[in-house]
């Protein structure tokens, strides 16, 4: 059930625990038998080990950003970008995930607008919290407003750590499908570095450059040059999207429910045209509103964005993981086993290549959304 979060590292008083890479490719905690001195205080802030806590959202919302610019950067519709805009513009600290100068996902903090293009765009990995729980508690202590994102365990990580609610806490959590490791990642991404003999910069999940709101990963390299490919044939997005490369725990993730362990949950409406009639080229997102501090932020922002009122039972029709975990595959279990021990191009051949069939319908696919201008009607 260990789902990574990082709260028994940072809670840890003797720094005898460290994150380390396990033969599967995630991170688990690892004790120095000569520093821990039996505290208990891993065990006693672990979420795993505790009753989920959470609330049944007070107001739901189909919603996007009326800033353009922030909501084509962004994966959805921008709604993160506007509340992490507001919180900087107060002088608080925004925590996110971003790429390392390793290509690796890590949460880290920013104090300025500038710097929100590091936050924006989902990445289909598991951050690599680090010390960002305790980062956040000097922050909170000190008087800063302090807005974190984060998966649900994530944030039910914080939320133990803290051991108590600050007011000047506002978190939001996905709504998760799950997460493959930053190890598996960066096995494709030095494939890619290899077949075109550049180093990549960024790796956009999320690009709406072609088609709009979707999945389309844009691949950047150092010498300025860009690449597109099929999500859908991406091998590295291939498993995560046929559940077969995720973390255990996220078969097991009770997470996954209607209540929610943050102030606002934020996800992608994927039926926005055909239930609401709006376009969603540009991007639309699903917003949970948990609590009374992320109506009040909600409030706050309502010049700068849409809101179309819509209700839970429907959207969770809509988002599956608002009520179950995904289901695990049948090839995950012999993923596992290879993975330390195989080369990528085994690993691809064996779980991570579509059938013919598949490759060319989405080739076909791609072939027609550019001939019928697809981004403009979508």
């Amino acid at each position: 059930m260990c789902s990574g979060c990082g709260a028994c590292m940072n809670a840890c008083p003797r720094k005898a625990i460290s994150m380390q890479e396990e033969q599967d490719g995630f991170l688990y905690p690892f004790f120095d038998s000569e520093k821990c001195v039996d505290c208990n205080a891993c065990v006693n802030v672990c979420p795993a080990q505790k009753e989920l806590q959470g609330n049944v959202p007070n107001d739901v919302f189909l919603a996007w950003c009326n800033n353009e610019k922030l909501r084509e950067k962004s994966s959805s519709g921008g709604i993160f970008a506007q509340i992490a805009a507001k919180i900087l513009e107060k002088g608080g600290i925004v925590f996110g995930a971003a790429y390392n100068e390793k290509m690796r996902v890590a949460h880290k903090y920013i104090e300025s607008v500038e710097e929100l293009p590091l936050l924006q765009s989902s990445k289909y990995v598991q951050s690599e919290i680090g010390n960002a729980y305790k980062e956040a508690q000097e922050f909170l202590k000190k008087g800063r407003l302090v807005y974190f994102v984060g998966t649900p365990c994530q944030i039910a990580g914080l939320n133990s750590f803290l051991k108590k609610n600050y007011d000047n806490l506002l978190t939001s959590d996905l709504i998760c499908h799950g997460a493959p490791s930053n190890a598996l990642l960066n096995k494709q991404i030095d494939d890619i570095q290899q077949k075109y003999k550049n180093r990549i910069i960024d790796f956009n999940f999320r690009s709406k450059a072609r088609f709009g709101q979707g999945y389309d990963i844009e691949v950047s390299f150092e010498n300025g040059g860009k690449k597109f490919f099929n999500a859908e044939l991406v091998p590295y997005f291939y498993g995560f999207w046929r559940n077969i490369s995720l973390r255990e725990s996220c078969y097991h993730c009770h997470y996954s429910s209607e209540r929610r362990v943050s102030d606002i949950t934020l996800g992608d409406y994927w039926l926005a045209k055909k239930i609401h009639r709006v376009k969603t080229s540009k991007g639309t997102s699903l917003i949970l509103v948990n609590t009374l501090k992320g109506k009040k932020i909600l409030d706050e922002c309502k010049s700068s964005v849409a809101l179309i009122p819509d209700n839970l039972d429907r959207v969770k029709k809509i988002q599956a993981h608002l009520s179950r975990p995904v289901k695990v595959n049948s090839l995950h279990a012999s993923f596992v086993k290879d993975f330390g021990g195989k080369d990528w191009d085994y690993l691809c051949q064996r779980y991570f290549r579509a059938p013919l069939r598949y490759r060319c319908k989405m080739h076909l696919r791609n072939i027609l959304k550019t001939l019928t201008l697809y981004k403009l009607w979508k």
